[in-house]
């Protein structure tokens, strides 16, 4: 029973819910609205493990943004090769981001210094799913195209299952 927020990308950033449990209300109305303005439409949003930041981006648009919901202020990162973004996924620690995008390049950003690792590991296709170990110091991935799941090591190895 404690406030709860809601991150929807939409067509000109992303749509921030601050929603009371207690209220009478049964849905969010526009007086709970904030909107995170990006310049293009956003595709991809998550969640850090304390609820404190949140990541957005967009297919079409090689911005990064990392919101700090307390006082809606975005940290722009810095645009790499690979375009957009796709897919975001925190580790379960927060040091970790791991940013898949349209092409067959992903990104494991680690969050205190914002310096990135670029994998392009696969031949074609992107990343169409990717889940972190409990500890947060691997990924398993699938891509769009091959029938395989990579497992990604905070080291920089890459092993390969069928």
């Amino acid at each position: 029973m404690c406030s709860a927020q809601l991150a929807v990308g939409c067509a000109l950033g992303v749509a921030l819910w601050t929603i009371d449990p207690a209220s009478l209300g049964t849905r969010p109305s526009a007086s709970c609205l904030t909107h995170l303005p990006h310049s293009t439409s956003v595709n991809t949003v998550s969640w850090d493990p304390q609820g404190k930041y949140l990541a957005s981006g967009s297919a079409k648009d090689s911005s990064l943004y990392i919101w700090n919901v307390e006082n809606r202020e975005a940290t722009l990162l810095q645009k790499f090769r690979g375009g957009g973004y796709t897919f975001l996924t925190w580790n379960p620690t927060g040091y970790r981001l791991l940013a898949g995008t349209p092409g067959n390049v992903f990104k494991i950003w680690e969050t205190k210094t914002w310096s990135a690792e670029i994998w392009d590991v696969m031949d074609d296709g992107h990343i169409q799913a990717a889940a972190w170990s409990p500890c947060g110091t691997k990924a398993i991935l699938a891509d769009s195209v091959h029938p395989l799941i990579y497992c990604v090591d905070k080291v920089g190895s890459t092993e390969f299952f069928i």
